[in-house]
């Protein structure tokens, strides 16, 4: 974090600035977030990182839940993410690609332009505006809450805008660009339905009707301020795009365009206007709110004592309203970034946006234009500062990430952290990757800075990996959690992990990775020994049973041979382990069906059993693409014991993946180049994409078949088609020393040993493996990758022995 750097350059200038500040004076401290700066220049990055390491574009919505996590809507990011106690950044919903399809996680769903979230019960709900529809995550899932999602031909845009459903569920209405929201206790959701110039309300039945608004417009769809002193649904609104609601049940709403703050009574529905004079500007701090101006307020919120919180966006400013009078919280009405850890009325917002207030009466800023998410602190506070470190070597670690209740500091290049606290004694929580963390308890004064260092704890492990043939494995990728490492030319490995019982995987192309646990010391060393399985690839032959339909700019016209193209299997070149594919910016334009031998070219992916040499096998490949729209099914794995195992793959839209289409977790692009509609007329846009998809296979039984997944479209857009398949085989354990594969280690195994040692002649790779044999290392693993005169040696004295 930038400010975090700068301030250790001068420690003793951020004491004394801090102590300047009294005691009652807000502090802004950003809780995540590092830019860049401006609206629509923000990027996704960070995930599992500390949160002000993290990059967001464009949040608009924030909110805190009962056990202690910040939620955001990262507007521009299509995503709702989270950040909890330990200070790390992580996705609850949305992979990021606009849209409303997608897989069947929540992660993994499309989103559109969250704009606001809010807790309702058990399920996160948020504002999907341009999907026209308000959705909720709740088990890992999203559902439908209110609007109408439907399936609009070769267009991104799937949700249905429009006014209409009131009195009826709330997933048949339309609504049109909601943005703000906010829930009540008795379950209820209140929806700022901009476009429509309304506000919603949606029952813990599930019933939607209209509580605030008439939906006036004129020709250009704006609405206009009217109403005030009657029924809350006879009145105008202008784009209102917030809302609240206090613990009576009275609804607070931010009529943007009306540049007002107005009040809707829960007994009498009377609406009424509470801040703002209608006119744009920024003045009348310190008197009536009604006598003071507005710039397009687009946040609210509620503190405990009944102070409403504004985010006068385009002010750039935080302003309360209290007993009737409003003030500045923060903000100097300049448009910037600056002023972290200082006061808040100093510091600088660009077009803050959502807020919320923690349960300890703090507020939280959606500081849009900043691509940040910020904190005013109303307590005492006090600044923490020091040097986080390895408990073992007393070595400053960067990056570590310092931690309280929803505040965290990422330590610079010294180690260096500095945190901005309530007074009191909070317990502080430090981590980092491969650390275990330290959880301190420190004395935080008002105004003073406190000096503190966390000791953080590991263990050392060493090891090496071989194959399971006793052949040492270097160039193998050890990894576990925070940790990466790759053996060396003798197979050995060291990395440092947290204390406890911690996973580790070692795996290397060509061979089937390897899982244990280690238990790790605290502060000490434990030897460990990875084994790896060689494997080879087996093509598995298909039987094909229909055409893969190429993409056409005139639909229906496929039926004539002479002018449809696609890619036909049979082209493709013999797999491997992982398939070796070409990629090309040329036109392929074989024809389908292929006229040389009239075989179809792909499976279609519909509940098919694919029987398989039974066998053991590491890993499955495919070869597949889908139609108009990717779609997300599961693949089934059978094995001679009749037990199964699964996996969700994606089967990505080949004629889009090449500009934006998100692919799967297991899945990237094998082939992309262009395809024919017609004779001699290449089709450069959308590409042919065929994809690349595996999956993990139980190594340890006998796989019988693969079933493919149903065909998931219902109307048949988004077909999935397979064009080969193959699967990692593991291979039985070689016999080293045995160069020319005879059963029986001899001379003549020496011999070529020895040519090849002095540069006479040249082996293949298995020669090679079995013949590299020396040295001998201690564990009993063997080999150093090269094949020398040492290895021909060793070769001539097993043949003596045998």
């Amino acid at each position: 974090m930038r400010s975090f750097i700068r301030f250790f350059v001068s420690a003793a200038a951020v004491a004394s600035a801090i102590a300047a500040v009294s005691a009652a004076t807000p502090v802004v401290v950003n809780i995540v977030g590092s830019g860049p700066l401006g609206w629509d220049n923000g990027v996704f990055a960070g995930e599992a990182s500390p949160a002000p390491m993290a990059s967001l574009d464009a949040p608009t919505g924030v909110t805190t839940t009962s056990d202690g996590r910040i939620l955001m809507a990262d507007f521009m990011g299509n995503r709702i993410r989270a950040v909890g106690t330990d200070g790390l950044i992580s996705t609850q919903a949305g992979n990021g690609w606009p849209g409303s399809q997608g897989g069947t996680t929540a992660p993994t769903i499309s989103l559109w332009g969250p704009w606001s979230v809010a807790v309702r019960g058990t399920g996160v709900a948020f504002s999907d505006s341009f999907n026209s529809s308000i959705r909720t995550i709740t088990g890992g899932t999203i559902i439908q809450t209110a609007g109408v999602i439907g399936t609009v031909s070769n267009t991104y845009y799937t949700g249905w805008a429009g006014f209409d459903g009131d009195n009826g569920p709330a997933t048949s209405a339309h609504l049109n660009w909601p943005t703000g929201i906010a829930s009540d206790s008795a379950g209820n959701l209140y929806i700022a339905d901009s476009c429509n110039h309304r506000i919603r309300k949606i029952n813990a039945a599930g019933t939607i009707t209209t509580v605030a608004g008439n939906g006036w417009r004129d020709t250009w769809g704006r609405g206009r301020y009217a109403g005030d002193g009657g029924p809350a649904t006879s009145a105008c609104l202008n784009w209102p795009t917030a809302v609240t609601v206090d613990g009576l049940g009275n609804l607070y709403i931010a009529d943007t365009y009306n540049q007002r703050i107005r009040r809707v009574d829960s007994q009498t529905q009377v609406i009424t206007t509470v801040a703002g004079t209608g006119d744009v500007g920024g003045d009348g701090d310190g008197g009536p709110a009604t006598s003071a101006r507005l710039n397009h307020p687009q946040g609210l919120a509620l503190g405990a004592d009944g102070t409403l919180y504004i985010a006068d966006s385009l002010n750039h400013r935080i302003r309360s309203v209290s007993s009737g009078a409003i003030s500045a919280v923060a903000g100097t009405g300049v448009r910037g970034y600056a002023g972290d850890n200082y006061s808040a009325l100093s510091a600088q917002f660009s077009e803050p946006r959502g807020l919320a207030v923690t349960p300890l009466g703090d507020l939280i800023v959606a500081d849009t234009g900043n691509n940040r998410v910020r904190m005013i602190i109303f307590g005492d506070t006090g600044q923490l500062e020091g040097i986080v470190r390895d408990g073992q070597t007393n070595a400053p670690i960067p990056g570590a990430s310092v931690c309280w209740s929803g505040l965290q500091s990422s330590a610079d290049a010294n180690g260096y952290y500095m945190l901005t606290l309530r007074t009191g004694s909070p317990v502080v929580t430090a981590s980092a990757p491969a650390y275990g963390p330290a959880a301190d308890t420190v004395d935080i004064t008002a105004g003073v800075t406190t000096v503190h260092d966390f000791l953080l704890p590991s263990g050392t492990v060493t090891g090496h990996v071989s194959d399971d043939g006793g052949h040492i494995v270097a160039g193998a990728t050890v990894t576990a959690a925070g940790a990466t490492a790759t053996t060396g030319p003798d197979g050995s490995f060291q990395m440092r992990l947290a204390p406890g019982a911690q996973p580790m995987t070692a795996s290397k192309f060509g061979y089937g990775p390897s899982t244990t646990t280690v238990q790790v010391p605290t502060n000490g060393s434990i030897p460990v020994r990875l084994v790896v399985s060689r494997i080879r690839s087996v093509a598995v032959p298909l039987s094909y049973n229909t055409d893969w339909m190429s993409w056409h700019t005139n639909p229906g016209d496929y039926t004539n041979p002479s002018i449809d193209y696609a890619y036909p299997a049979e082209q493709l070149p013999a797999s491997l382990s992982i398939f070796t594919l070409p990629t090309s910016g040329a036109p392929v334009d074989f024809s389908f069906p292929d006229k040389t031998d009239g075989v179809n070219n792909c499976i279609f992916i519909n509940s098919q059993v694919i029987n398989v040499p039974q066998g053991h096998y590491a890993g499955l490949h495919m070869l597949e693409s889908a139609r108009f729209g990717g779609f997300t099914g599961t693949v089934t794995l059978t094995y001679s014991d009749a037990s199964t195992t699964s996996a969700s793959l994606m089967f990505s839209d080949w004629a889009w993946n090449a500009v934006g289409s998100p692919l799967g977790a297991n899945e990237s692009v094998a082939i992309s180049c262009d395809h024919r509609h017609q004779t001699g007329a290449a089709q450069s846009t959308p590409p042919v994409d065929i994809l690349h998809s595996q999956m993990a296979v139980n190594p340890a039984k006998t796989l019988v078949s693969i079933t493919l997944p149903a065909d998931s479209s219902g109307s048949g857009s988004k077909d999935g088609y397979l064009f080969a398949l193959s699967l990692d085989s593991i291979g039985a354990a070689l016999s080293y020393g045995d160069i020319d594969g005879d059963g029986v280690v001899t001379a003549a195994d020496a011999a070529a040993a020895l040519s090849n040692a002095a540069g006479l002649s040249a082996l293949s790779a298995p020669q090679t493996i079995r013949g590299d044999v020396a040295p001998v290392w201690p564990d009993g693993s063997y080999g150093d990758g090269t094949i020398g005169i040492d290895d021909a040696l060793r070769i001539l004295r097993l043949a003596r022995m045998g």
